[in-house]
């Protein structure tokens, strides 16, 4: 304990704050408390994961299950909280009850106003709906509902399988959520680096990945949430991190990280909002656990970018200087969206990106060739000089030193293309995310 609080007062220091005594951090209560507030001082929001769907089965003798001591002679349905339906080794909530539905809405209210959470993620709210049927859904929106009007500027993340866009609707037709999980990009991402792997020059679905850019049924960019990597998908056992599926026979190689830089910079570029899972920051190709005692080998490898692994720290640089690129180009964050041009065969994906009414135009090209590509003309949103502002290639053995690209910008010309009045010609490194701006 000692040791974790000497950590706690050197980040509280470091912001001019009040230390701690140890006697302050003792319960799991009040650590909690101490880490939110910490992340907020280095400007990282918290989303708590919570599970309105079921509790109680066997999670224990202590759980929510027992909490009113019902016999269980006939069966689950005598709970005073509970249906007869199970779920993940518990039993789904009985949404019927008026005293259920509030004591799941002030537990969401105790975590927002005395923990000073900033939303949370609610898991597998289509348990809700449908084993919770016909009060499921009432109870999404009363549960919105409160909320927002309790602290308005907190997040309601919900995962809903299948993807449901009513979901993030609002009321009356919707659930009120502020914005969901999404499954199709990271289905086509998957799939068109793991065909980029196989050591052949087949076209790649890009046309496919373009389409889930946007998934249907959604009108506002920050309804939905996407990424190539999720917690269940590579949990132990089941698919790769994306450096390995770029590369299965070597989660290092430059096939793997320029892949992997692929994957990570078109989530960081596309619409929506981007979702990261641990590791893929700095190219963690590890499956994880969350048993760590028996599964401890699939710890994240942290002692990579303290001993100064190098493709590690290039790829953490890399996802830093993306994510400040997103952030300062306001047509990154925009709902202007069109897809410019595909090319399976060329493995060439282009679209481009604003600010409804105000411009901030940005033009980014995805190009999964295995060789440079040169020459390739595009259209351009307007004519004359466009910066290249990033060039995921130069992050290769940063800096590196054998980098392909447009040498920092490129100029169009009165040549129509891609239904714009303006293209130029560029050079494509293999394996590359290149985004022009003015």
């Amino acid at each position: 304990m000692t040791s974790y609080v000497a950590k706690v007062n050197e980040l509280l220091e470091s912001k001019g704050q009040q230390k701690y005594e140890v006697a302050e951090l003792y319960g799991e209560m009040n650590q909690l408390k101490a880490l939110v507030d910490i992340c907020h001082l280095y400007g990282v929001a918290v989303l708590l994961d919570v599970v309105y769907n079921h509790a109680g089965g066997s999670f224990g003798d202590e759980s929510i299950y027992f909490f009113d001591r019902q016999a269980t002679t006939d069966g689950n349905r005598n709970s005073l909280y509970f249906t007869d339906k199970g779920h993940a080794g518990g039993l789904v909530f009985d949404f019927a009850k008026p005293e259920v539905r509030d004591f799941l809405i002030q537990n969401a209210k105790f975590f927002l106003n005395e923990y000073r959470v900033d939303g949370f993620r609610y898991d597998r709210v289509e348990v809700i709906d449908h084993d919770g049927a016909p009060y499921g859904w009432s109870f999404c929106q009363d549960l919105t509902t409160t909320l927002l009007a309790n602290n308005p500027s907190a997040m309601d993340l919900a995962e809903y399988w299948n993807v449901n866009p009513y979901i993030v609707k609002r009321l009356p037709e919707g659930a009120g959520f502020d914005t969901t999980l999404t499954d199709g990009f990271r289905i086509a991402i998957r799939n068109v680096i793991a065909n980029a792997s196989v050591p052949d020059e087949r076209p790649l679905d890009m046309t496919v990945l373009a389409r889930n850019l946007w998934p249907d049924g959604f009108y506002e960019h920050w309804h939905f949430v996407q990424g190539p990597e999720n917690h269940d998908m590579v949990y132990k056992g089941r698919e790769l991190r994306i450096s390995n599926l770029g590369d299965p026979s070597n989660a290092r190689s430059w096939f793997a990280r320029s892949r992997a830089r692929v994957a990570t910079g078109l989530s960081l570029t596309a619409p929506g909002i981007p979702m990261l899972f641990m590791g893929q920051e700095f190219l963690e190709d590890k499956q994880w656990s969350d048993d760590f005692v028996n599964d401890h080998n699939l710890l994240l490898y942290w002692a990579g970018l303290e001993q100064g692994d190098r493709d590690m720290i290039d790829h953490l640089r890399f996802t830093r200087e993306l994510i400040h690129l997103r952030n300062s180009r306001p047509g990154l964050k925009g709902q202007g969206f069109r897809i410019v041009h595909t090319h399976d065969q060329n493995r060439i994906l282009i679209f481009h990106r604003w600010v409804e009414g105000e411009g901030h135009d940005v033009l980014v090209v995805v190009h999964l060739g295995n060789a440079h590509r040169f020459g390739y003309r595009i259209g351009f949103p307007g004519g004359g000089n466009w910066r290249e502002v990033f060039n995921s290639d130069v992050y290769d053995h940063w800096v590196n030193p054998q980098v392909a690209g447009n040498g920092g910008q490129v100029w169009a010309d009165t040549q129509p293309l891609h239904e714009f009045n303006f293209s130029a010609s560029l050079v494509l490194p293999a394996n590359s995310l290149l985004v022009f701006a003015r």
